[in-house]
């Protein structure tokens, strides 16, 4: 089987994973608070609906979601000759229609996010990577100077954490 951009790497069911992209050359892909919902009505329509989101952060020129996977997340999607599965399905259509809005918006061309987006399994180890990994994506905001404490971040899960 040919290996193209790692979409034969298969996800497992009832797993953590550590799903993030970046703007392509490192660029913004979220200019105005307008950006930051725009991407999460999609995330809503999209990704939701396939995997339980534990934990979420959108920055100004990436992001990052901590997901859990299930039975439909899994499942196998042909895209032309190629197969893939739904999740992963998910997220390249969510950056597909996204970069064409975004693109609309702001009179430009090309590849807004990088090819690959990452999809990093967190098994249970002793290090307890999935809890660091869920305060990680939290204290992006706060590590970037972009705010004084983590709940002044609007674009993440923080504030749900909260409650």
């Amino acid at each position: 089987m040919l290996k193209v951009n790692t979409i034969y790497v298969k996800l497992l069911t009832d797993q953590i994973y550590h799903v993030y992209n970046q703007g392509n050359n490192k660029e913004f892909i979220f200019k105005d608070h307008e950006d930051y919902i725009s991407f999460l009505r999609r995330v809503r329509e999209r990704v939701f609906p396939n995997t339980e989101i534990l934990s979420y952060c959108l920055m100004p020129n990436h992001y990052h979601f901590l997901i859990y996977t299930n039975q439909k997340s899994i499942e196998p999607v042909k895209l032309g000759l190629l197969e893939s599965q739904v999740l992963k399905n998910c997220f390249r259509l969510l950056n597909s229609r996204y970069s064409t809005e975004y693109n609309n918006k702001y009179s430009r061309t090309g590849s807004l996010f990088r090819q690959k987006t990452k999809f990093k399994i967190l098994e249970n180890r002793k290090d307890n990577y999935p809890f660091i990994c869920f305060n990680y994506i939290h204290q992006n905001p706060l590590k970037a100077g972009l705010v004084k404490k983590m709940e002044d971040w609007k674009y993440s899960s923080f504030q749900d954490c909260l409650g």
